[in-house]
């Protein structure tokens, strides 16, 4: 016959005790945490990720429009026998605001057509509400008609720039400003942000004269 305090003690010997228990949640916890790391980690590098994607994609996008703008430069010749033609570098309470106004054979398209006109465009910056950011605006008039700096309607074409030059090639001279005269070539260069990631973005672009 089993002896009963035999019996009683190997039942004892099958529980967990307190140091045990402890020790088994301490090694879930930091086994719980590690996991936890790993998946935020890997969301805020996919998230990163979508970030300098559209950064890119927006950066990409305002180049192409620009570029687009600046080849179809028409020099059309006002009364006064000076081309069109206004790109300057602003100062506005210590802040760079370029300016860049011209006439393009290149013109949105309206529907499913396109404007069979030149178009007059107008490139300037405001300062966002938040301070500190800016946006792109195109205003544009198709046909042009003078005077070629107002009329036509301004759309916004990026919301997030941290800053944005210009700078021209006129003859063997790079400047910052010119007007009534076409440049070889247009240098562009700007930073967009987005929550903190920033991209910059240049390019040069040369005009195909034409007028």
């Amino acid at each position: 016959m089993m002896n009963p305090m035999i019996s009683q003690s190997g039942r004892r010997s099958r529980g967990f005790t307190l140091i045990e228990i402890l020790l088994a949640i301490t090694i879930l916890g930091i086994i719980m945490a590690t996991v936890l790391g790993i998946f935020t980690g890997i969301i805020s590098s996919s998230r990163t990720a979508e970030r300098r994607a559209e950064l890119y994609q927006t950066g990409r996008a305002v180049i192409d429009l620009l570029a687009t703008d600046i080849r179809g430069l028409y020099a059309l010749t006002t009364g006064d026998e000076q081309v069109f033609f206004l790109g300057q570098n602003e100062n506005a309470e210590g802040n760079n605001l370029p300016r860049l106004a011209f006439l393009t054979t290149n013109t949105l398209s309206i529907g499913t057509k396109r404007a069979p006109f030149l178009s007059e465009v107008d490139y300037f910056l405001e300062e966002n509400q938040d301070k500190g950011s800016y946006s792109l605006w195109r205003r544009a008039q198709t046909p042009p008609q003078a005077p070629y700096d107002e009329g036509g309607k301004a759309v916004p074409v990026c919301r997030i720039i941290s800053k944005f030059e210009l700078e021209f090639l006129q003859g063997d001279d790079i400047i910052e400003d010119l007007e009534n005269a076409v440049p070889r070539a247009i240098r562009i260069g700007f930073t967009l942000n987005l929550d903190g990631e920033t991209e910059r973005f240049v390019t040069l672009v040369r005009p195909i004269v034409s007028g």
